[in-house]
Formats: C-alpha cells, structure tokens, sequence
C-alpha cells in the first residue's frame, strides 16, 4: 500500500506542459481545432487495463476522444490522447481537462490531474475584391475590312480582377475560394488556393453593353496542426464587383 501511495504521490506532481509542436499539450486552444496531449510518468502498482479515464468540466460541449488507450502498466509511461474541440465552444478560460488514474488492484485507488484550458475566439481571415480594370468602350478593329463596321475583327476585351488578402491569422496553414464571372459572355469559373489576379475576355459587340460581376464563393481557410488544423469561414468583404461595358453602337454597310 505504501507503495501505491508513492508512485500515485509522485504522478500528482505532474503537469501538462503547454507545447505548438503539432498542437501538442495546448493550453489555448481554437473551436473545431485537433490538438494531442500527453501525460507523462504514469503508473500504478497493479497494471489496469482501463486505468486512465478523462474527463472535462466547464465545457459548453465535451471535447472529443481519440487515439486513446486507457491501460496504465506498473512502468511510468505516458498516457496519450487526442481531443478535438466543437464547433461554436464558447471562448472562456473556465475550463479543464481531467485524467483520473486508477490502480488495478483490490484497493482501486485513484489519483487524478487537472489541465486548464482556455478556449480561444475562432481566427479569422478576410479577403477582398480591390480593384477591376476592364470597363468603358469596347474594342474597334484599328483597321476595319471595307464596308465592315469597327467592331468586327477588334480584338478580344479583357477584363481583370484583383483579389487581396484584408488580413489572416497567425498559424494560417492554407485557404481556398471559388471566383467566377458572369456578364457579357465571360464564363471564367476558378478554384483558387492563392491571391492572385483574374482576367477574361469578351467579344466587342454592336448594340450591346452590361455588367460584369466578379462574385466569390466558398472561402475557407485552414490553420497548421500547431493550432488546432481546423477549417473556417474566410469573410468576404464587398466592393469592385461589378465592370460596366458601355453599349456599342450598331452600324450596319453601305448598300
């Protein structure tokens, strides 16, 4: 017995180190993040199949489990696992991982540690729509064929757009949207994983004029597995989406 209160004396005096390394021991921790902790030193006297047991307090929604084995030997070893935070967990610093270790002999003595955890606000990102080049008058054909009004043979108008990123988190890891234009016969329709520019093109067209509309969808972004590697919403913020074409006038020939 003297035994067991020694090794399970000396297992209290353990602590969860806060670490970034791959999210490990994260004391601050993000919404939807995935972090590994490990508790290290732990034995009992009597090895117990289902010795380390976890638990939570102050949580809106119990963090999940995984990569979990609860035996605990007479050697000190680590005790490992993997929690995953919810959605929408509410940012507060009220809250505590808790590992009860259980000795497998008749006795059933227990021991437990606590781990404090502030759940973070979610990081948050935002991009833009900054500027469009494109618009006015169309293109006429410098050289026109003979009784051919100018809009025949102009070469193609281009429209581009510039997307920027407004700001982003530290510990991003990656980010994505969907750009597509729509208007004046542009069909561009891309996936894309950088700011970059977007440009397309269109035939000058007598009589006709309208709009070009830029519109961005789907934008999510991804942070490192030191932060948690969860995936969120980027905010788009608007402005510059639309390039007006003036209307060509329509000619027709000399008969």
């Amino acid at each position: 017995m003297k035994k067991l209160i020694f090794t399970l004396m000396m297992m209290a005096g353990l602590t969860l180190v806060a670490g970034t390394a791959m999210g490990q021991n994260a004391s601050q921790v993000y919404p939807e993040g995935e972090y590994n902790y490990s508790l290290t030193g732990v034995s009992v006297t009597t090895a117990n199949t289902t010795g380390a047991a976890i638990t939570f307090s102050g949580f809106d929604t119990a963090p999940t489990i995984t990569n979990f084995d609860p035996s605990v030997g007479t050697s000190a070893a680590a005790v490992t696992f993997t929690l995953t935070y919810a959605t929408g967990e509410t940012p507060d610093t009220g809250n505590k991982i808790i590992v009860t270790i259980t000795d497998g002999g008749t006795s059933a003595c227990t021991n437990y540690i606590e781990f404090a955890i502030e759940v973070l606000s979610p990081p948050t990102m935002t991009i833009a729509i900054t500027g469009n080049t494109g618009g006015g008058c169309q293109n006429l054909n410098a050289s026109p064929v003979n009784n051919t009004d100018a809009s025949q043979g102009a070469d193609l108008n281009n429209v581009t757009y510039t997307v920027e990123v407004s700001s982003s988190p530290s510990g991003l890891d990656s980010y994505s949207y969907d750009f597509a234009l729509s208007g004046m016969g542009t069909t561009l329709s891309e996936t894309v994983t950088a700011v970059t520019t977007h440009t397309d093109t269109f035939t000058s067209t007598e009589g006709d004029g309208g709009t070009i509309t830029a519109a961005i969808s789907n934008a999510t972004f991804t942070m490192d597995a030191a932060n948690g590697g969860g995936t969120y919403d980027i905010t788009v913020t608007s402005g510059n989406e639309d390039i007006t074409i003036n209307p060509l006038p329509t000619i027709g020939a000399f008969n």
